[in-house]
């Protein structure tokens, strides 16, 4: 139990001190990335190229940053594209 409740936190939390989280977006179906940025800009707090992916800030949940991205770019997640919050990545293991 403890566990599960210390990564659910990591998962849900924000380090970026503003209330929003950054999340890596890669995409599985290739679309032109200036298409990918045109449909994404202002749904986001900041969206921009990352490698060969995307960088998305936002104050929105995961669930919900999935959703305004299947919507606006027609995808599915895990079959189209993968989004990974980084929050759950920072201060595990340290």
């Amino acid at each position: 139990m403890f566990d599960k409740t210390y990564f659910d936190f990591f998962k849900h939390m924000s380090l970026t001190g503003d209330g929003t989280s950054w999340y890596l977006l890669a995409l599985k179906t290739p679309l032109e990335a200036a298409s990918v940025v045109e449909r994404l800009q202002g749904q986001f707090n900041q969206i921009r190229l990352y490698g060969e992916g995307y960088s998305i800030r936002s104050s929105l949940g995961q669930a919900k940053v999935i959703e305004l991205i299947e919507q606006s770019l027609n995808l599915k997640v895990e079959q189209d594209f993968q989004l990974v919050s980084l929050s759950q990545f920072n201060a595990i293991g340290r």
